[in-house]
């Protein structure tokens, strides 16, 4: 049961990572450990101490509780936040900028 459940926080991680868009590598290194613990995370070879889980939920951009809501869907605030998260991660500074200008239109604030 417990491999069970370390098996379920990983695949947690992973999806929220790849819908951010985001790859191990990168988080590995925003987080402080290698892309091997954090792929032996994903699997559920590992449990992740605390530290490095509020690190993970960090660089996603969601909360810890987010890792352990099974009702959160495709399109719940915590995917959303990360797909966000993981697309400003990956543009370049001129495509950022389209971006925040775009994003501040929609919003009325620009």
């Amino acid at each position: 049961m417990v491999y069970d459940r370390k098996k379920q926080l990983g695949q947690r991680i992973k999806s929220l990572r790849q819908q951010a868009g985001l790859k191990q590598e990168w988080v590995a290194e925003q987080i402080g450990i290698d892309a091997k613990s954090l792929s032996r995370i994903e699997r559920g070879a590992h449990y992740p101490s605390l530290e490095t889980l509020d690190a993970i939920s960090a660089s996603l951009g969601v909360t810890l509780g987010d890792f352990f809501d099974d009702s959160a869907g495709t399109d719940s605030e915590a995917t959303l936040r990360a797909y966000l998260a993981g697309l400003a991660a990956s543009l370049d500074l001129s495509r950022l900028r389209l971006v925040a200008e775009a994003a501040k239109k929609v919003l009325g604030k620009g």
